[in-house]
């Protein structure tokens, strides 16, 4: 929508009375996307993050003999591309002079904020709802949640079950030994921990049941439960930017996992027109999110 704000779009801020202008939504949500995603500055055009791979155990030397020596490889690269995202908008001069409600003047650079935070949330949550969507493939050529990872010693991995499955007690702790399952690239335990569980909001309810329930969820007998017992996954993190209600993701400690690089934050700019005088708003930023290190997230799109 170009077109400029002016003193028909507001008629009653033209006219005393208004006790309150509001907006049908709630307070301002926590970006979510700052806990899962690394934040990291960059002040280049692009990042790229290089693997490299790890060394073999070391084999005994027997005396005299020479040691052995072992090599050390490039692996996949992920490159970061920042993009530049913007919005704005124009009012007349004639409705900056006669709109009689400051407050409604300043609720639209509030506005203009919160379509950034909101953009900000989403392009990062699109990482997620495409995680199992042929095309969007990361640094080793699979999608995100993949049965076929790959090393460049020849060793595979997976993050995601086969089939895929929905979220209770046992298709967590299945995922949980998937994921200590996994091997770096000299076929070694990768040694990987479990951070958090991001649910849809659909199964917040769910989730915290088979978390936090002291005896296991649903059953008859007296088991303990022991995903709460032995704090398996400390977190539990609703994402309203979620799509796929039947999906669910494990987030681990893997390093140069999930990350933002930002390279301009949020900038606020004013100008005006000449040949209209209308004033102009607008906001943009630039940055770029992805993943280098797959491992970073298991997880499913649900059965």
């Amino acid at each position: 929508m170009n077109t400029p704000i002016n003193t028909g779009t507001f008629l009653k801020g033209m006219w005393p009375g208004v006790s309150e202008w509001f907006q049908k939504a709630g307070e301002d949500y926590p970006l979510q996307h700052a806990r899962i995603f690394e934040q990291r500055k960059s002040s280049q055009a692009w990042e790229d993050l290089v693997e490299y791979t790890a060394f073999s155990l070391a084999p005994v030397k027997d005396q005299g003999a020479a040691g052995a020596y072992d090599s050390h490889l490039q692996g996949d690269v992920a490159r970061f591309i920042h993009l530049v995202y913007e919005n704005g908008y124009q009012v007349t001069e004639e409705e900056i002079e006669d709109n009689l409600y400051p407050v409604l003047a300043q609720s639209r650079t509030k506005e203009l904020r919160r379509s950034m935070d909101k953009t900000r949330e989403y392009v990062h949550a699109q990482v997620f709802n495409r995680a199992g969507t042929t095309g969007y493939n990361g640094p080793d050529g699979v999608t995100l949640l993949n049965t076929a990872h790959t090393y460049k010693t020849g060793y595979t991995y997976a993050n995601r079950p086969d089939p895929d499955v929905e979220l209770n007690e046992a298709s967590i702790e299945d995922m949980i030994l998937l994921m200590q399952s996994t091997l770096d690239s000299r076929g070694l335990p990768a040694l990987l921990q479990q951070r958090r569980l991001i649910v849809h909001r659909n199964e917040q309810f769910n989730a915290a049941r088979i978390l936090h329930s002291p005896y296991r969820p649903g059953g008859s007998d007296n088991d303990i439960n022991v995903l709460k017992a032995q704090n398996m996954i400390p977190e539990i993190l609703i994402w309203q930017y979620l799509t796929n209600a039947g999906a669910w993701f494990i987030q681990t400690d893997a390093p140069a996992g999930l990350i933002t690089m930002n390279r301009r934050p949020i900038t606020l700019r004013d100008d005006n027109d000449f040949e209209t005088t209308n004033a102009k708003y607008k906001a943009n930023m630039r940055f770029s999110c992805g993943w280098a290190n797959a491992q970073a997230l298991f997880g499913t799109t649900g059965a």
